[in-house]
């Protein structure tokens, strides 16, 4: 190697010659380019042996050996470090590398360490190595660019961010990325507390992620106990195509919640599909499919409210007692399009003397469940399988939902140690089911069918909102206990209610193997036009009062039954009140009207 001087007058002649918006690289012998800002060179020079290469850039000097330098390059300014992965090497063109920025590689497995104030360095991947990692170390915002890249890490992640920054993984346009994790990760490096480092994904970061751009980004999780893409912080989805492969785990797990704005996310894994949580879930536009096979998991859940503004969301879950959409606080679908399918059955777990079913359930929520908008569809085939079910209250304010259940329900043994049965339903609430508004159509063919079952008050219709309710539970009954006297039965139910049911608005269509409508407590009808076009008694509860409404009933045994159901033919304090309205009654082989009581 020629010995070489750089002068002042040779910097002069740089300055003269090259814009100031341009970058030296050294290219060293270890695939690694090294790029300086020109303006910022003060002089280069080897050493009178020509052993060391000199180079003093803002008042700092550098000192590397000759032998370690391949050649002297000149490009535009840029803000990218490219890495490029060929097999078991990586080429790297760092333009940050005196500013901060340090990237360090063995073989193919590169760690990048971002310690300046530069904020938005892009770290562009591209090419294919089965036996290398990206990790990223940065006090600030950061991209990673995936540009047609395959990176498989056969001992951990393929890329792991270990910064609490953002980091946007941005999907370059027309390229289709890989990225695959293995199935035993090597131990961890100590963190700065002493504590080995999270890596729990194919693809994971310690702060928050936003996915954009317009590309395809595969991601195959076989690591043991793993995730295919987490974060413990926040999830954005912006843009691109977005497919969880495999995972062993959760297909995503955004620890503080996730947001979908855009983009196609389609999800597989052995766990939950998408999983917010300590935070919550908000859908605001994009397609998101998941598919759930495992028992006992959830396609989409959150501790917090999970909310479905646009987009459409398809789940597909087969597992048993898993769930299809489960937040711990509440689910509210304003509009967008969900498609449910639900074909695992329910699960006896052991309880007191006897057990307590858990069940397969398109949306659950230990909260209220609130739809005001969109169009929602529901199939459910498993075994006592479940629509829509909440522990406290369901409203039903505006949007289409359609819900199928054909399930049949069991007999079985209750914690108390008595004969019971369980069954499949549309709508069931622990508290109070109020459908203000919204065209809902309900089908139930499963033996011992509800199409809504409530713990507390059922609520037809307001003032201003007059809802369109088709609903038909045609399934056969369940015989719970057999004596030569007194045999027990569990039939299909249309609308029941452990509480009052309330008619105030609306045009309802009920259709039933049994009771069409039946509470225990209080019936009223304030409004609307209610049409029972099979039953074998059509409205049944211990006080019926119609005050105002179009009542058209058809029914084998009584139309209105006003019962306490003690049987007998003394007065046991029911009541049947009509104060107006208009009442058609068809009984082909009972009462038309019939009190137990009062009438």
């Amino acid at each position: 190697m020629k010995k070489i001087i750089f002068s002042q007058f040779i910097l002069i002649f740089l300055f003269q010659s090259l814009s100031a918006q341009y970058i030296m690289y050294i290219n060293k012998n270890d695939n690694i380019a090294l790029g300086a800002k020109i303006y910022s060179i003060d002089s280069l020079y080897f050493t009178d042996n020509e052993t060391t290469f000199n180079m003093s850039l803002n008042g700092n000097n550098y000192e590397y050996n000759s032998s370690s330098i391949d050649s002297l390059s000149f490009g535009e300014e840029s803000n990218t470090v490219y890495i490029h992965y060929d097999g078991d090497e990586a080429y790297i063109t760092n333009p940050y590398a005196f500013e901060g920025v340090t990237v360090e590689k063995e073989g193919a497995y590169v760690t990048a360490s971002a310690t300046g104030e530069i904020k938005d360095i892009i770290y562009e991947l591209s090419g294919n190595t089965a036996n290398g990692m990206f990790k990223l170390y940065s006090d600030k915002r950061a991209y990673i660019n995936l540009n047609n890249v395959s990176i498989t890490n056969p001992t951990g992640p393929a890329i792991n961010s270990q910064g609490n920054k953002k980091v946007i993984i941005y999907l370059n346009d027309n390229t289709t990325n890989q990225l695959k994790d293995g199935e035993n990760y090597s131990t961890a490096p100590l963190d700065g507390e002493g504590e080995e480092e999270d890596q729990k994904a194919a693809v994971f970061c310690e702060g928050s992620i936003v996915i954009d751009g317009t590309g395809t980004l595969n991601i195959t999780g076989v690591g043991d106990g793993k995730n295919g893409l987490a974060t413990d912080d926040d999830l954005e989805v912006d843009n691109g195509t977005l497919t969880i492969i495999s995972a062993e785990k959760d297909g995503i797990h955004a620890k503080d919640g996730a947001y979908f704005f855009g983009g196609n996310v389609t999800v597989n894994s052995d766990g939950d599909g998408l999983d917010g949580d300590e935070g919550f879930i908000e859908i605001n536009g994009g397609e998101l499919t998941i598919n759930s096979t495992s028992d006992d998991v959830k396609a989409m859940k959150c501790d917090s409210l999970l909310t479905i503004n646009d987009g459409i969301v398809t789940l597909s879950v087969a597992g048993e007692q898993s769930k299809g959409i489960k937040s711990d606080t509440k689910v509210l679908i304003n509009g967008g399009t969900v498609n449910i399918n639900t074909s695992g059955a329910a699960v006896l777990e052991a309880s007191g003397s006897g057990y307590d079913p858990s069940y397969c359930t398109a949306i659950s929520c230990d909260g209220d469940i609130d739809i005001t908008g969109g169009n929602v569809t529901i199939k459910s085939t498993g075994v006592a399988g479940k629509g829509l079910s909440s522990d406290t209250d369901i409203n039903i304010e505006g949007g289409t939902l359609n819900i199928t259940t054909t399930g049949n329900g069991q007999k079985y043994t209750n914690e108390n140690g008595e004969a019971d049965s369980y069954k499949s339903a549309c709508i069931t609430s622990n508290g109070d089911v109020n459908i203000l508004a919204g065209n809902i159509t309900l089908s139930n063919s499963g033996s011992a069918s509800r199409s809504i079952t409530t713990d507390g008050d059922l609520v037809f219709g307001d003032s201003e909102n007059s809802p369109v309710l088709n609903a038909t539970a045609s399934g056969s009954s369940i015989q719970i206990s057999s004596s030569w006297n007194n045999s027990e039965y569990d039939e299909s139910k249309t609308l029941k209610s452990d509480g009052s049911i309330t008619f105030y608005n609306g045009t309802i269509t009920l259709s039933s193997n049994d009771d069409a409508i039946k509470a225990d407590n209080n019936i009223t009808f304030e409004g609307g036009n209610i049409t029972v076009t099979k039953s074998v008694e059509a409205v049944e509860a211990p006080y019926i009062t119609v005050n105002n409404g179009n009542i058209d009933l058809t029914s084998s045994d009584d139309g209105f039954n006003a019962t306490k159901g003690n049987g007998g033919e003394s007065n046991d304090g029911s009541l049947l009140k009509i104060t107006g309205g208009t009442i058609v009654v068809n009984s082909s082989n009972g009462d038309p009207i019939d009190s137990n009581g009062n009438l």
